[in-house]
């Protein structure tokens, strides 16, 4: 038998494990050649501290490939010309569009393209730059234009005559839109007047 005292508990707890470090990062360079090395195993460095010097060509050209599509991205971005903003899809902050999607049409109609057919008889009296009175029964009036093209197609008419395309272009003081009928006459060096 034996008197009982107050006093205290005493347990030990024992144990093992590995240490690790707190940080650890592994560096991985590109592909290319190591021109300089600055450290060594053992040496004490400090974050952002340069490593190596390497041969960035490679990466610099990504780079460059990268802030081209950048750069691209951002012209999808812009008006590609100065005109009128027509049929606009209602868009909200936080919609999402795909590529290929129209979110807008930007129409420059401060110049506009005719597109007519002549005969082959006057292929040689059609030249680029010649001017032509381009009439607009629309407005009851005419103005000047220009060749601007002239392609060598083959159009057929209803009576059986080949025809090639001639593409005026002319100045619109404003007033002109898209769709209305026009006609156009040439004077040809001979003074003969072809329509």
């Amino acid at each position: 038998t034996h008197f009982v005292q107050r006093g205290s508990i005493q347990s030990m707890v024992e144990g093992s494990g590995m240490t690790k470090a707190r940080n650890s990062a592994s560096v991985t360079p590109g592909t290319g050649k190591i021109l300089e090395l600055y450290v060594q195993e053992g040496d004490q460095v400090e974050a952002g501290q340069p490593l190596y010097k390497m041969d960035d060509t490679a990466a610099r050209e990504a780079v460059t490939a990268a802030q081209e599509s950048v750069d691209n991205a951002q012209k999808d971005l812009q008006a590609p010309h100065s005109g009128n903003l027509r049929e606009v899809a209602s868009l909200k902050v936080g919609d999402t569009v795909t590529e290929g999607d129209t979110i807008a049409t930007i129409v420059n109609d401060t110049k506009l393209r005719l597109s007519l057919y002549y005969s082959y008889a006057y292929e040689d009296q059609i030249k680029v730059g010649q001017t032509a009175q381009i009439s607009i029964p629309a407005i009851m009036d005419s103005r000047t234009g220009t060749v601007e093209k002239i392609n060598k197609v083959r159009f057929v008419s209803p009576e059986g005559a080949t025809h090639f395309e001639v593409v005026f272009v002319l100045d619109n003081p404003g007033t002109l839109t898209e769709g209305m009928d026009a006609s156009a006459g040439i004077v040809a060096a001979d003074g003969t007047a072809i329509y």
